[in-house]
């Protein structure tokens, strides 16, 4: 029998390695739907529509020159912390976008264990406190089924 642990976690953003990722999770939950009729003695479901989330806290860090910034927590920011399209209307903020996360358990083989989902940041925070590394903590939502699982 084989266990994992941390050491055999990894995240991709956008298809390259997330640079200093603390934790990973994500979850599936799928809604049950009564088809209970009368005459039945117990409840009765049916699958309905599953919501697939999840959560990532990464190290807040600076990137060296050459390095690529669309794998860190200051990309995840960025892509729901967004300023104003214009001065004169502060009801409007630039586009958001969507993410692919990558979250993988390494199993010693080519791929290792996957599931890839394209999502939106729907929750992000950052913290600094003192004699703690700055770290942020961003919440995801898939659009629509995961693109890919291989668990």
């Amino acid at each position: 029998m084989t266990y994992f642990t941390g050491t055999n976690g990894s995240l991709e953003i956008n298809g390259q390695r997330a640079a200093r990722v603390i934790n990973w999770r994500l979850s599936a939950n799928t809604a049950l739907l009564p088809v209970t009729s009368l005459g039945d003695t117990d409840q009765v479901v049916t699958a309905g529509i599953t919501n697939t989330t999840g959560t990532c806290q990464l190290c807040y860090y600076e990137a060296l020159p050459g390095e690529t910034e669309r794998n860190d927590a200051s990309y995840l920011l960025n892509t729901i912390l967004k300023a104003r399209a214009s001065s004169g209307d502060p009801g409007k903020a630039s586009e958001r976008t969507t993410v692919t996360f990558k979250l993988i358990i390494e199993d010693g083989t080519a791929d290792g264990k996957r599931v890839t989902v394209d999502a939106y940041i729907q929750n992000a925070t950052i913290g600094s406190s003192v004699g703690a590394i700055t770290q942020a903590q961003i919440v995801f939502q898939s659009v629509g089924a995961p693109t890919e699982v291989a668990i």
